[in-house]
């Protein structure tokens, strides 16, 4: 009985000073409420394009799912990046080294825009091979190649844009992220509607008219956050001169923490892809039901992602300020709040399903498919939204990259991946039974990923760039 009292007591002591620390929740609501908003302004405008290029019809909303894989690959390397180089810039601005900040992002958005570049000159030169590489389908490839011709023209401009993001978060200023991407947002959804039907007089593109929309919208985005940051000097805005003052021995120190972010983002996303692979085989309406089922993931993950990134802030600061206690209480706090804020929103997924899949004018089997994935995925929210604060949060922001790259890596293409291949094209499974073994590394990872938490051999502080 007094074992029970004890832990009791303890979690009343825990709750209390949760809820009356308002250094914690200062900072939470002032990064995790704007990337929560521009995440989930993004994924609105995400539902708004599947929205309206599902108008044009299966074939339709498969092509620009499946050309957007190349988009989502892109972004995650991107992510990467941009992510590894955010666990130096927030322990820097911990220990108030902003020159340290500087050539972080320098080196960052030289990188991103590099490998953009490459995904580019893929997309504009091999597209209809990037689609068959996903379906047979003739027309879903030539409507889909169309599309990633024009869109992948954004890749740089979104490379550069995401990188200064994830810095200004990382030095506790969201609400310019938030902002820009909102202008950028209803730019894109007004370009939407006129090229892809042809109001007010506009040309009637369809798919390529998404396209366009999304180019244009990019560039707005990368301009206006280019001139803000440089207009208010910032501490992200580096100069010329932050590439000459770059040391060997800093150069390897960050390529050593962020290059296992980037792959772990980069083989994430191509065994996400994957499963477009095997369920594009399965028939063009599950690709379809797939697509709108991961437009939905990423609206309901909005939330839990803004309060990862401010937990990536709030551990970075107290590690680079030489308080490692606090950090790992951050930590903890964010991940009992993430996984609790999933599983709320895994019951509103599942009882909603039907009326959220019938906002999108496809066949009868498309939508019944799309209706089994969401109530999956309300099952799985739980796992994802405990991982992803855990990782991105916590072990990340803690330094502790190759632990998480192999954890992230190898249930994934060991176990799920092939998984979901055999039951899909060689067991012949019904579909839900096919996508719930795509969360298999979900539950794997949570378990191995609680108790690297709780080991707390993930904090590690990093050297300052005059120790480098």
């Amino acid at each position: 009985m007094n074992f029970f009292t004890d832990k009791t007591m303890r979690l009343k002591t825990d709750l209390h000073a949760m809820l009356h620390d308002r250094a914690y929740w200062s900072v939470l609501f002032a990064i995790g409420i704007p990337v929560a908003l521009q995440n989930l302004f993004s994924s609105g405008l995400n539902l708004i394009d599947s929205v309206m290029v599902g108008r044009l019809g299966d074939s339709s909303i498969a092509a620009v799912g499946i050309a957007n894989t190349v988009f989502f690959l892109m972004i995650l390397f991107m992510f990467g990046i941009a992510s590894g180089i955010a666990i130096f810039i927030a322990q820097y601005w911990g220990k108030r080294d902003d020159e340290g900040v500087r050539m972080t992002m320098a080196i960052g958005v030289a990188s991103a825009f590099f490998v953009a570049v490459l995904f580019m000159i893929a997309s504009l030169l091999i597209p209809r091979q990037i689609m068959g590489f996903f379906t047979k389908d003739n027309t879903v490839i030539t409507l889909g190649a169309d599309f990633l011709r024009i869109v992948s023209l954004s890749y740089p401009l979104t490379a550069i844009s995401n990188v200064f993001y994830c810095g200004l978060r990382s030095v506790k200023i969201a609400k310019l992220p938030l902002q820009v991407s909102a202008v950028s947002i209803v730019a894109n959804t007004v370009l939407n509607a006129l090229l892809i039907y042809g109001l007010a007089g506009f040309p009637r593109l369809g798919v390529r008219g998404s396209a366009l929309a999304t180019v244009i919208a990019r560039t707005l985005e990368m301009v206006l956050i280019l001139f803000f940051v440089y207009r208010k000097k910032y501490p992200v805005a580096f100069r010329f001169s932050d590439f000459l003052m770059i040391r060997f021995a800093f150069f390897k120190e960050i390529a050593r923490v962020t290059i296992p972010v980037m792959l772990n983002e980069g083989l994430w996303a191509m065994g996400i892809s994957m499963y477009i692979v095997v369920f594009g085989k399965m028939g063009t309406s599950y690709i379809a039901g797939y697509n709108i089922m991961q437009v939905i993931d990423r609206i309901a993950n909005a939330f839990v992602f803004g309060i990862a990134s401010a937990s990536a802030a709030l551990v970075g600061h107290k590690i680079g300020e030489g308080n490692p206690k606090l950090a790992y209480t951050y930590a903890a706090r964010n991940n009992l709040l993430g996984t609790f804020l999933g599983a709320g929103i895994g019951v509103v997924l599942f009882a909603a399903s039907r009326d959220i899949a019938g906002l999108f004018n496809v066949s009868g089997q498309a939508r019944e498919a799309s209706i089994l994935f969401i109530r999956m995925l309300a099952f799985i929210i739980p796992f994802k939204s405990f991982n992803c604060e855990n990782f991105l949060g916590a072990l990340r922001a803690g330094g502790d990259t190759k632990f998480a790259f192999f954890l992230e890596i190898i249930p994934l293409w060991l176990i799920a991946v092939p998984l979901t291949m055999m039951a899909g094209w060689y067991w012949m499974w019904s579909l839900p039974f096919v996508y719930l073994l795509t969360a298999t590394d979900e539950i794997i990872k949570a378990v191995f990923g609680f108790r690297r938490f709780v080991s707390k051999k993930w904090i590690n502080e990093m050297r300052s760039s005059r120790e480098l």
